[in-house]
């Protein structure tokens, strides 16, 4: 994502180029071990966005993920009734809605599901 690409970035200014030797290329070579720990500094940045990244994705689950589920299978309970006929007669424009609803409350689910699971 953005961070990951910021961190590309940044290696690449690292990385010398035969054909040019610039002024980030010429301070790195002055100062022994300086790439070295630019490198830790990066992997210790990126460690921190995973560490955030989990702390984010558990503070979500522990709001929305429970009320996520409930919510969609109102929906499901909701869209079968219509189907069945045992509900209140509505336009189809409103059963559209909620298919498309369900269908979104759905892919929620499952992304969060990968999420969880990587």
């Amino acid at each position: 994502s953005k961070a990951m690409h910021i961190i590309t970035d940044k290696l690449q200014l690292m990385v010398p180029r035969e054909e040019f030797t610039g002024p980030v290329h010429r301070a790195l070579f002055a100062h022994p071990g300086a790439q070295e720990r630019i490198a830790a500094r990066l992997v210790a940045r990126i460690e921190q966005f995973r560490e955030d990244a989990a702390a984010l994705r558990g503070r979500f689950e522990l709001q929305h993920a429970e009320s996520l589920w409930t919510g969609r299978m109102a929906l499901q309970i909701w869209l079968n009734r219509q189907q069945v006929g045992s509900g209140p007669c509505v336009e189809s424009e409103i059963v559209d809605a909620a298919q498309q609803l369900f269908l979104i409350t759905s892919e929620i689910q499952r992304l969060l599901q990968q999420w969880c699971d990587s």
